[in-house]
């Protein structure tokens, strides 16, 4: 379309009617020339006018369309903004919420801590004290083992010293050899005075080997009686080494230990001699039970520690008095078991 200033009046008119300004074209006849040029200029002053007012509108309609957009977009961005606002306010009460809970669980953990910190110092000291004292019963203990062996062993060697002017009285074959047989003696006289000698051997033999089986014996009953204060005193629910309740019946007879056709001699072990063996076996036996009895005494000082440090002392004592009691009374079942034997070796 041409520029409102070209538009002729033909084209004005079409416009007019195509544009709806009015319904019949515009009949500008009977007018003057001039008053014709003047309308003519006026209508295509407003029809520009109209135009730049469309293109106005048309521009401000794009740029407002535009604008709503943008608001539209910018409204969506300050919702996600506000929702993702709101998300992250809710998260960080969430997190504050976690925060003081951690704080709280962390502050009991730290004072937990600190409460078991004391009872493990504490522990420490008591169990401190408990060691010194079971080192200190230990040595009480052993202290007073050492005592019952040296009393054992002056009964035993009390008992063998009171065993041999028996033996000695009993058999000649103490008595010191002649030395050489005469050569004036005929040979009669020779062979008997050997003879007497065998014979004096012989019961020189029999004694010593009564004497062994009466130390035996003696170390059996021993064996057994310690072996009943172990079940009275402290039971156990473990099997102990037991020895046989019986004695003095056939196992402990002379055939029995000393075979006739098996010599004893200084090779001979506890696997090739039956004496050896049981001599072997009675003391492993009373070694375990001496242990046992060491650890029960042992374990009653840690148990009397533990209950607390004022009953201590009185139990220590207690301990040591039936310790002592036991030694008495092994000290004279030995003495009585001595002298029976004693009774034995003397009526043979």
């Amino acid at each position: 379309m041409p520029a409102g200033d070209a538009l002729t009046l033909d084209e004005l008119r079409d416009l007019f009617v195509a544009r709806g300004y009015h319904k019949t074209p515009l009949c500008l006849d009977g007018l003057p020339e001039k008053h014709r040029n003047v309308l003519l200029e006026i209508l295509r002053t407003l029809v520009r006018e109209r135009d730049e007012d469309i293109e106005v509108q048309t521009r401000l309609l794009a740029r407002n369309q535009e604008l709503e957009r943008s608001v539209q977009r910018t409204q969506r961005t300050t919702k996600q903004a506000s929702d993702k606002t709101h998300t992250t306010e809710a998260r960080l009460h969430t997190t504050e919420a976690q925060l003081a809970a951690a704080q709280r669980a962390l502050r009991e953990e730290q004072s937990a801590h600190k409460a078991t910190r004391e009872q493990l110092q504490r522990t420490r000291r008591e169990m401190q004290h408990v060691k010194a004292a079971a080192v200190q019963h230990r040595t009480v203990t052993d202290r007073n083992a050492d005592r019952l062996r040296d009393r054992l062993a002056s009964a035993s060697l009390s008992n063998l010293k009171a065993l041999v002017p028996d033996i000695r009285i009993a058999s000649p074959a103490f008595v010191a050899s002649a030395g050489a047989p005469d050569a004036s003696l005929s040979v009669e006289q020779q062979l008997a005075a050997a003879e007497q000698r065998n014979v004096a051997l012989m019961d020189a033999s029999h004694a010593l080997k009564q004497l062994a089986i009466d130390a035996l014996s003696t170390m059996h009953h021993a064996d057994v009686r310690l072996q009943k204060i172990l079940d009275v005193e402290a039971p156990s629910d473990k099997p102990r080494a037991r020895a046989r309740a019986d004695g003095t019946g056939e196992e402990w007879g002379a055939a029995q230990l000393f075979p006739p056709l098996r010599p004893l001699v200084s090779d001979d072990t506890e696997e090739t001699h039956p004496a050896r063996g049981r001599l072997w076996k009675l003391s492993r036996t009373l070694q375990e039970h001496v242990a046992q009895l060491s650890q029960w005494a042992a374990m009653r000082h840690v148990r009397v520690s533990e209950a607390g440090v004022g009953t201590r002392p009185s139990e220590v004592v207690a301990a040591e008095r039936e310790q002592g009691e036991v030694e008495a009374a092994l000290g004279l079942e030995a003495a009585d078991e001595g002298g029976g034997k004693r009774r034995r070796v003397s009526a043979t």
